[in-house]
């Protein structure tokens, strides 16, 4: 699976097809990560299955490490790839939102929502 190979322009920011990123996201322990030629490539030996992240991804990948919130990845990944608001959109914020969806349906995404982690 491809994980943000570019910006994709996506609806509904934050709270994705009912999925609401509120809370601190961590990756899991269980998931091994190496990066390569420009992709990282995640191992999840659990469900047998690896996944392939582009630079974007992988940058995502590297600040759930300590666990994050979706406004921290947003601001760092805004900050350092300098994308601008379009029409008072925010398109990292929804990729980034896209991304947290697709790596929580892999399971490869924990969100911790008062006290309580929660793994898909």
């Amino acid at each position: 699976m491809r994980f943000v190979e570019r910006f994709i322009r996506r609806p509904a920011p934050g709270a994705v097809l009912g999925v609401d990123f509120r809370g601190r996201l961590v990756r899991p322990l269980h998931v091994m990560s190496a990066t390569r030629g420009g992709e990282t490539v995640l191992l999840d030996p659990v469900r047998g299955r690896y996944h392939t992240l582009n630079d974007v991804g992988a940058r995502v990948w590297e600040l759930l490490a300590d666990g994050t919130t979706l406004e921290a990845i947003v601001g760092t990944i805004r900050a350092e790839y300098d994308v601008p608001l379009v029409s008072g959109v925010d398109p990292v914020e929804q990729d980034v939102t896209t991304l947290l969806r697709h790596l929580r349906a892999a399971g490869l995404l924990i969100l911790e929502t008062s006290g309580a982690a929660h793994e898909s």
